[in-house]
């Protein structure tokens, strides 16, 4: 496929689940979730970025219709998991476009990540329509360069919020030129930073703000968070004009937004709403988070330095690891 495949298995019984189905190795691409069976048609009519979901037969009372259902779709691939051997017909699953069915015996001998480059190589054959019509895929749209984006044109970007933490501190205790001009030489190390990731500040208010990526079909926006939350401790060192060290917290989502680079307090955009939300409402301070959706370009190693979180406003969150700093006179 050419990119990250995202796995979803949708049980209501996860600890019936063989666990081979439930992981890939470390350095695979593909990324595998399990959700709630019950939650089937949500998850289908949302979009999480979700390519393939495999639906635990056990989980639905109606079985027949399920598959009817699944039948109409075309913005997910699909696969029964059918333990219990519910299924009768087999092959109706596969006339109604189903791309893989697991019984027990399968699930008992499976290499669940060979398996999931068979569905790709079949895809590739003979789905390749699928593949190029699939809904909400950047492919065919991708921003390559800021020198491809028009004034009030829409285009998908990774979309980030930045903000200092403890502003009412520093507000109080500090005088306010010295403040600012802290807070103006943070700005100039954040816009530094994201320069080489192709990034820039749209709009930068008091201690934050917002920078857009253009979306460019890899991960380059998660990688630049990524190294923003580590070299943090070099400014604190070499640059930084507060007195103590700082915090500060991200937020990352992939979005459309109409660009404007003028009337920017104008611009409405669900996206922009959600990463804000997410950064001043849901972030804890010092914390990098990603959308499911930013994450679904995340690839190789870098995936294993985030976390699951919960569900906010609808979409599953992804917490970035804080690195352990361990103080000299202690041994590991």
């Amino acid at each position: 496929m050419g990119r990250n495949m995202n796995i979803a298995i949708l049980t209501n019984s996860p600890e019936n689940i063989p666990d081979k189905l439930m992981k890939l190795p470390k350095k695979n691409r593909n990324s595998v979730e399990v959700l709630p069976g019950s939650d089937l048609r949500k998850i289908v009519k949302e979009d999480r970025g979700i390519d393939m979901i495999y639906l635990d037969s056990s989980s639905v009372k109606k079985i027949d219709s399920t598959v009817n259902y699944l039948a109409r779709q075309n913005t997910v691939l699909w696969g029964i998991i059918d333990l219990n051997n519910l299924i009768g017909d087999v092959a109706i699953l596969f006339l109604n476009g189903c791309v893989d069915y697991i019984d027990k015996i399968t699930a008992e001998r499976i290499v669940f990540s060979r398996r999931i480059n068979l569905i790709e190589k079949y895809l590739g054959k003979y789905r390749s329509e699928w593949l190029q019509n699939k809904k909400k895929s950047y492919d065919d749209n991708v921003s390559i360069d800021w020198n491809n984006i028009a004034e009030g044109g829409e285009y998908p970007f990774f979309i980030m919020f930045i903000e200092l933490d403890g502003r009412s501190r520093f507000e109080k205790t500090w005088g306010k030129s010295n403040l600012e001009k802290a807070v103006r030489h943070f700005q100039l190390f954040i816009e530094r930073m994201v320069a080489s990731y192709n990034g820039k500040i749209w709009m930068w208010s008091g201690f934050g703000g917002i920078v857009l990526f253009p979306f460019a079909g890899n991960h380059d926006a998660i990688l630049c968070g990524f190294r923003l939350m580590l070299y943090k401790y070099v400014f604190d060192v070499e640059e930084s004009l507060f007195p103590n060290f700082i915090s500060f917290r991200m937020a990352l989502h992939l979005g459309e937004m109409r660009y404007s680079s003028r009337r920017k307090g104008h611009v409405i955009s669900d996206s922009i709403n959600f990463v804000v939300h997410l950064g001043k409402r849901y972030a804890r301070p010092g914390n990098f988070y990603v959308s499911d959706r930013a994450m679904n370009s995340c690839m190789g190693a870098l995936k294993g330095y985030f976390v699951r979180e919960r569900e906010y406003e609808e979409r599953i969150i992804y917490r970035m690891k804080k690195p352990v700093l361990i103080p000299q006179d202690k041994k590991i």
